[in-house]
């Protein structure tokens, strides 16, 4: 059998990847929907207090930062957007297509609202709507991107960088060339992991 390009997914890691990025940016719009309508008016309390949905609008990034910037951050995300599907073919294994998948969802419920909400078209303002009193309000998609991130950090923690070098001949699991704690030894080894 010939050999399949190099770090090519199984079609189940491809769907992981799209179906994890899909939910998010339903979940993200539907929520910002109500926070534009049903709470905008009456924020609803939760947790005694501790939480409240509500909705607010950012123009800028995380923390109220770069606010006159938004042309820039909406390129920045989009960038993003593209550059997480275009390396999708390098996710070989199903928990890293969901966490890219997470990262992707994220990125792409923003960019929406700097897309398609006022004032315009690459200045839209980002809905945000949870609001937990001294941390800025945030929404679904900030969270996803969090959350993306800290596992991806994790995982590399825990395993290492790694690069997909192919599928062995006979089309069983991915190669993976791992990069192995190197304080004693100095070296770096590869093992298999199912594709």
């Amino acid at each position: 059998m010939a050999t399949e390009g190099v770090g090519r997914p199984a079609p189940a890691q491809r769907a992981v990847f799209f179906s994890v990025a899909a939910a998010v940016v339903v979940a993200d719009i539907v929520t910002k929907h109500l926070a534009a309508t049903a709470w905008a008016d009456e924020p609803v309390t939760m947790l005694g207090g501790w939480v409240r949905l509500t909705e607010s609008r950012n123009p800028g990034a995380a923390f109220g930062m770069a606010t006159s910037a938004t042309p820039v951050l909406a390129v920045i995300a989009a960038a993003v957007v593209v550059g997480l599907v275009a390396f999708s073919g390098r996710y070989t294994s199903r928990g890293q297509a969901a966490v890219m998948g997470l990262l992707l969802g994220g990125a792409a419920g923003n960019l929406i609202d700097r897309m398609f909400r006022a004032p315009g078209v690459m200045r839209g303002h980002v809905v945000d709507w949870i609001d937990i009193g001294a941390w800025p309000n945030f929404n679904l998609a900030d969270s996803s991107l969090v959350v993306g991130c800290v596992l991806l950090f994790l995982t590399s923690l825990r395993h290492g960088t790694f690069e997909p070098t192919g599928r062995d001949p006979d089309g069983g699991s991915v190669v993976v060339q791992d990069v192995v704690d190197t304080q004693d030894t100095g070296s770096t080894g590869s093992r298999e992991h199912e594709g």
